[in-house]
This record gives structure tokens, sequence and C-alpha cells, in this order.
């Protein structure tokens, strides 16, 4: 009898086991599965960030309507980029010249790239409160006036609460077109929070970008974007 009990309880204690292995595993699968969701929800929304700055929406007085432009290929659609979803960006003012317009091609290509960043994704970062909103509007407008700044929108790029990933690719981009000229003026405008480092393997000043992490200074330095 002792021996058919302590079989019995042994082979309960295999069950346990086995069920608790199980249930481990589907933990695992579960833990993986959302991982992967985050990443792809992620890595979509950062795709998105890039495809909207490669966009221009324009108003065509003669159709009244608005049409987008590809800022790269020259393309335009009157149906918003499919990859857009529910968003949309700021369509570019319509503006009527001057009688004392001087139509002259400027001296050298201007190139222009802004960056605000006022609100973060971690709560150790306090978000900006006050007109750094409006300021990136109204430089966006001012840049791209046809009579004032005169700065091609093609050649302007305009993020607003951008991800690292999304002002990583942009540089690129932006570095892609500088290069595209042998005469160019370059104008960045940086609006967000600045942190430095001054410990350990991570030295030096870096931008804060929308999903910066606040955690420890490494996790900021290796978040953010170096100076």
């Amino acid at each position: 009898r002792k021996e058919a009990n302590a079989k019995k309880r042994a082979q309960r204690e295999l069950y346990e086991a086995t069920e608790e292995e199980l249930e481990e595993e589907r933990q695992d699968a579960a833990a993986r599965l959302l991982q992967g969701l985050y990443r792809a929800k992620r890595a979509r929304r950062i795709i998105r960030e890039l495809v909207k700055t490669n966009y221009l929406k324009i108003y065509d007085p003669e159709f009244e309507r608005y049409f987008y432009k590809n800022k790269k290929t020259g393309a335009t659609s009157w149906t918003k980029p499919t990859f857009f979803g529910s968003d949309d960006i700021e369509p570019q003012e319509f503006y009527h010249a001057p009688e004392s317009w001087d139509p002259r091609e400027p001296l050298c290509h201007q190139v222009a790239f802004v960056c605000t960043v006022d609100t973060y994704a971690s709560k150790r970062i306090p978000d900006i409160h006050g007109s750094l909103r409006v300021d990136h509007q109204e430089l966006e407008k001012v840049l791209t006036h046809p009579y004032i700044c005169a700065f091609g929108p093609e050649h302007c790029t305009f993020l607003h609460n951008c991800t690292r990933d999304a002002f990583l690719a942009s540089i690129a981009g932006l570095k892609a077109i500088v290069e595209q000229y042998e005469c160019k003026s370059l104008l960045v405008i940086m609006q967000t929070h600045m942190t430095r480092v001054s410990r350990g393997g991570h030295k030096g000043s870096y931008f804060m970008m929308a999903d910066s992490n606040w955690n420890s200074t490494s996790m900021a330095a290796q978040t953010s974007v170096s100076l």
C-alpha cells in the first residue's frame, strides 16, 4: 500500500509539474506575442511618421480642392496616401504674389530641418507647456512662404513629437538632400529638452525624443540623440 501511495503521489507531482511547465510556456508565448505586436505597432508608427514628412498637402485653386505631393518623386494624388491611416498632415498655405515680387532664383539651395518635441512618453520627463507647438507651426509657415523665406517645401523637414528612430531616419534623408547640391544653406532648429550625462560610458549631451526613457542616465542616453 505504501508503494502504491508513493507511486500515486509521484504521478500527481509529475502531473502538477507538467501543468506548471505548460502554463509557463503559455505565458512565454503570450509575452512573445505581445512583444511582437508592440514592435509591429511601434514600427508602423515610425513608418507613418516618416511617410508624413515626405508629403505635402497643397491647395489647387483651379479645382478648389487639396492634393498630395510626394517630395522625393514629385508624384501627386487627389487621395490621401493609404499609410496615413486616420492621420493627415497640415495643408500648405496658398499665397498670391505681391505686385513688387521679383521671381529670381535664390543664390543657393536652402534646406531646413525643424524638430519640436514637447510631449514625452516617460512620466519622468516633464512635458513642455507653452508656445513650442505654435512656434513650430509658425516656423513651417514662414520658412516655406514663397514670398518671405522661400524655402522649397520639398527641401524642408518638420518633425513634431517624433521618436528617436524617426528622427535618425529623417537626419539620414536630410543628409541625402544636402549632398545633392554644391551651394546650399542649411538651417537646423531643435526645440526639446536636453540632458547631459557626465559619468560612465555615455558621457555627453543629448536631445530628448518623444520616446526617450529616463529610468537611468544610461537608458536616457541610449534612447535619446547625441549632439
